[in-house]
């Protein structure tokens, strides 16, 4: 007796597993392409963080090298100081920082006395190490508080000290127009009667015209 055996499909056994690894395979190939997304982006976003950060740095050196072409704004200032073995005072011009207030003029006006007269016919009328505390305005008054614990020290004569006011008075009101007709010193922030004078009161240029030298 024969018996038939129906053949089967000579792959059939092999389709289970062949399936399998396309599967494994397509998985491998998803998960290479998510990386390299991954690393594309990620490269992408740091050439864009170096652009911008180059972008930046190139403007803020355009800015600086714009800023350094700017030309500093200057004005001249008479200040004045005393004339050796007279108790006259002559003006010295200096060129300074031009500022936007006129207490920051004051300011300046009075550092230049603080470092003293380039002529040497000249003598300096305040010290080098005398602090300017506070400049403020009111009215037709300019009001300067100066630091300082050494009265008796810088104003060893009457002469000094009227010369000390009279050099602030015209350095101060000769440069800062008509709207200020007069100076009040104040010392550590007191109306002080100073040593021979009496500091604390206003002082203006009509008080001291004669001490001028005349040129």
């Amino acid at each position: 007796m024969v018996e038939w055996v129906e053949a089967l499909p000579h792959n059939t056994m092999k389709a289970v597993p062949e399936s399998k690894r396309e599967k494994k395979r397509g998985k491998s190939m998803r998960r290479v392409v998510y990386i390299i997304i991954f690393l594309a982006g990620v490269i992408g976003l740091l050439l864009t963080i170096k652009t911008n950060f180059n972008k930046i740095k190139r403007v803020n050196e355009i800015k600086g090298v714009a800023a350094s072409q700017t030309p500093l704004q200057t004005e001249n200032v008479s200040i004045y100081f005393a004339i050796k073995q007279r108790m006259e005072l002559r003006q010295e011009i200096r060129i300074v920082e031009k500022s936007n207030t006129i207490a920051g003029k004051i300011k300046r006006i009075i550092d230049e006395m603080k470092k003293g007269p380039l002529d040497p016919q000249l003598n300096r009328t305040i010290p080098a190490d005398i602090e300017i505390m506070d400049i403020f305005l009111s009215c037709d008054r300019v009001f300067i508080n100066l630091g300082t614990h050494n009265l008796e020290e810088i104003f060893i004569s009457l002469s000094q000290e009227r010369i000390f006011i009279n050099s602030i008075v015209f350095s101060i009101l000769k440069n800062i127009g008509y709207t200020y007709d007069s100076v009040r010193i104040l010392i550590n922030g007191k109306e002080t009667e100073g040593v021979h004078i009496y500091l604390g009161r206003d002082y203006k240029i009509s008080d001291f015209e004669s001490e001028e030298e005349s040129l």
